[in-house]
Order: structure tokens, then C-alpha cells, then sequence
């Protein structure tokens, strides 16, 4: 199949931020916004930037079409941290890469939300993020 490739992106409304909290509550993390057209999740609730920790943007493509994106590199240890003590079943309930470039890799939140939460919340896990005191 195909990458499916994201060529824009448009600004979110005030309605969207209620999608944008629950999905930050199911992933267990924080969100910021630092433009029209972006949604961070954040590992912290800091508003500095440097202190955020910040592993993936929401953005916005359609009325109700939202994709994520963040770092293959830390997809890959997502799912090797949770080959240990899980089932193969659980594995192969990773969703498919939507976009593939260089580093980055983008998943349509309209595909399966569920599977889109378990990964995030496998990536904000594993990442470690050194909070600036």
C-alpha cells in the first residue's frame, strides 16, 4: 500500500481543542498549541519549550480529519519496549505508516483511534525527556 502523502494542513477551530483534550487525556500527556495549525503533546505541563517534551503534533487535514506525527526512530522503540511481556497479537495492532519521510511518521487518527492511543502512549513511556529545573 501506498504512502499516503499529507500535503496541508489547516487551522483547528475552538470545537476542535475538546478532541484535542480527550485524546491527550486517553494518551495520558499534556497538549500545547503553539500555532494555528498544530497541537504538541507534551510529556510535561511546562510552557516552556524546552521544559514540554514535546513527541508528537496533531494536525488537521479535514472538518473531522486529524493525523499525528512524530519520530519513526521512536515508533521503533516503542514497539520493541513492548515486545517484552506482551502477546505477538498486540504487536502487529500497530497501525500502518500513513507518510514516511526521513525521520517522521504520520498516522490518521480517523483509521483507528484506539491503536493510535496505545502507540502514543507506548512513545510518551519510553521517551525520556529531562524535565529543566
Amino acid at each position: 500500500m501506498p504512502a499516503k502523502t499529507r500535503t496541508k494542513t489547516i487551522d483547528f477551530e475552538e470545537k476542535d481543542e475538546s478532541f484535542i483534550k480527550k485524546l491527550a487525556d486517553d494518551i495520558g500527556c499534556y497538549y500545547s498549541k503553539p500555532n494555528t495549525r498544530t497541537y504538541n503533546l507534551n510529556k510535561f505541563g511546562s510552557s516552556v519549550n524546552r521544559e514540554m517534551g514535546v513527541f508528537g503534533w496533531v494536525h488537521k487535514e479535514e472538518a473531522d480529519c486529524f493525523w499525528i506525527s512524530t519520530r519513526k526512530s521512536w515508533v521503533t522503540v516503542a514497539k520493541a519496549r513492548s515486545l517484552t511481556g506482551k502477546k505477538a497479537s498486540e504487536i502487529s495492532s500497530f497501525p500502518r505508516d500513513c507518510q514516511l519521510d526521513g525521520d517522521s511518521v504520520s498516522f490518521d487518527i480517523t483509521d483507528n483511534y484506539q491503536k493510535i492511543v496505545t502507540i502514543m502512549k507506548l512513545i510518551n513511556e519510553t521517551r525520556s525527556f529531562k524535565l529543566q529545573t
